[in-house]
């Protein structure tokens, strides 16, 4: 299936965030047969727990200015009064 097919089929669209060809062309059956370590393991699942972005903290730096969110942790509890 041609790119073009793929984007109107499933509304794959290039942003500033993803280019979308290579995951479209990727051969994901060797992708997702390799193996990963428990670290890599528990980072994932924290990550989707969180709902954060995961990656390095300049990866997490540049969405965050991309997208002008705030993506790192904060301070738990209440904010202090001012």
């Amino acid at each position: 299936m041609a790119l073009e097919q793929w984007e109107s089929h499933i509304g794959l669209k290039n942003d500033k965030l993803v280019n979308v060809e290579p995951l479209v062309k990727k051969d994901w059956s060797d992708f997702l047969s390799e193996k990963i370590t428990s670290e890599e393991q528990q980072e994932m699942r924290k990550s989707e727990g969180t709902g954060r972005p995961l990656g390095s903290i300049g990866f997490i730096e540049r969405l965050e200015n991309m997208l002008n969110l705030g993506l790192k942790p904060k301070k738990p509890g209440r904010r202090p009064k001012t």
